[in-house]
């Protein structure tokens, strides 16, 4: 049973690593701060996805019926 799970938890992140890891090589990036939080999010991906699920579910309920504020570009600055 652990197999299976690992399995599924293992692939999508060996293919998240390689992009991200190609994507910076490809880049020139070197090893900075953001690049080296990158890869390790890859490796905790299923953590990341229900929190952004839960995340957006609850800014859905709190802002229904609610038009969304727009400014200008210019105020923003």
């Amino acid at each position: 049973m652990t197999l299976p799970l690992t399995l599924l938890w293992l692939v999508p992140a060996l293919l998240m690593l390689g992009m991200t890891f190609a994507e910076g090589m490809a880049g020139g990036n070197r090893f900075d701060g953001s690049r080296l939080v990158g890869l390790l999010a890859c490796l905790i991906w299923p953590v990341t996805l229900p929190a952004l699920i839960v995340g957006s579910l609850v800014h859905a309920r709190s802002h229904r019926g609610k038009p969304p504020v727009l400014t200008r570009h210019t105020d923003v600055i």
